[in-house]
């Protein structure tokens, strides 16, 4: 049996509205994470870093926005619907 590890960033201002955003870097498919002291996702591979409420690029070779994922809350609980998407390309294509 095969496994796969997905990650996602969940973020909420408030508890009751939720987004999500992929945890693989737009621009070659590394994971990022969060840099707490700048306020930011950074990618270590190259770099590249996003706007964690928007998932805008500030800065690197990623050539679009982190790839945001559907959220929906059912009876209390977060439900992520997981996708994945081609990395280095402008535009945002499902595997």
């Amino acid at each position: 049996e095969t496994r796969q590890l997905h990650t996602v960033w969940l973020r909420t201002d408030d508890g009751e509205t939720f987004s999500a955003f992929s945890g693989t870097c737009t621009h070659l498919g590394c994971s990022f994470g969060y840099d707490k002291d700048r306020g930011i996702f950074l990618c270590p591979c190259h770099r590249g870093a996003f706007d964690p409420k928007t998932g805008a690029v500030l800065a690197g070779p990623p050539p679009r926005a982190l790839d945001p994922l559907p959220v929906r809350v059912v009876k209390g609980e977060v439900q992520i619907i997981y996708k994945r998407f081609r990395s280095g390309i402008t535009d945002r294509v499902d595997f």
